[in-house]
């Protein structure tokens, strides 16, 4: 299970949110969790950047540049 809180400002007004995953082996493909968890974000990221979703360029947090709705 991975989870984010996350909390801030957002037109001035504090703001909570949370967003979880549950993460199980990919049995198909033989792949335990740990590479199935990190190896579909990247798969995800790497479509939308080809389809052009993301438009930022350079070094960057993904929760500057990666549209969370299109992500999730």
């Amino acid at each position: 299970m991975l989870r984010v809180d996350a909390k801030g400002l957002k037109n001035g007004i504090v703001t909570e949110i949370q967003a979880e995953v549950n993460c199980h082996p990919c049995e198909e493909w033989n792949m335990r969790t740990g590479p199935h968890s990190v190896g579909v974000p990247v798969g995800i990221v790497s479509r939308m950047l080809g389809k052009g979703e993301i438009v930022e360029r350079g070094c960057m947090a993904a929760e500057l540049c990666v549209p969370p709705d299109l992500f999730f």
